[in-house]
């Protein structure tokens, strides 16, 4: 006679401990990697987040950035690349899932986050133009998940053997 209960039973442990193994061995740098490439790229391209200034760099800005031999046609908020080069990620994984964070956490980035403050919430400039950068657009967020969810599954995958 077969103990159905008991094998539901041992299914239930094993699946419990390849989630676990999986969780562990599941690397959210990968996501982070995911995110900042995504931000950076729209960013170079001049594209900013819902409710951003469309407007061109001023007059005075844009003679620093001829200076510096570089580009004032499109704003990419690019000068010295301080500003977008600190943007960092945290992974928290727990049980049920990962936490990401995006963006500046460190006090040593202070310098690059009172910058991004400005363009993101403040305001640049005497006009204080707002273009967000930070985050992400519905789709891009979609397609991120969808990204970690497809390599999770391969992670769990390898866990269950």
């Amino acid at each position: 006679m077969i103990d159905i209960v008991s094998i539901q039973n041992h299914l239930e442990r094993d699946l419990e401990t390849a989630v676990a193994e999986a969780n562990r061995a599941f690397s959210g740098e990968r996501v982070i990697a995911n995110i900042d490439s995504v931000v950076k790229r729209r960013t170079a391209k001049g594209q900013f987040l819902e409710g951003s200034s469309t407007k061109g760099y001023s007059r005075g800005h844009a003679k620093e950035r001829e200076k510096k031999g570089l580009g004032t046609k499109k704003v990419d908020l690019f000068f010295s690349g301080e500003m977008l080069s600190a943007t960092r990620g945290e992974v928290e994984a727990d049980g049920t899932g990962l936490t990401i964070r995006y963006g500046y956490l460190a006090e040593s980035e202070a310098d690059a986050t009172r910058i991004a403050e400005y363009h993101n919430v403040l305001g640049a400039g005497k006009a204080k133009v707002i273009r967000r950068f930070l985050g992400l657009t519905g789709d891009e967020e979609t397609k991120i998940v969808e990204n970690a969810q497809r390599d999770y599954g391969k992670t769990l995958k390898k866990a269950i053997g």
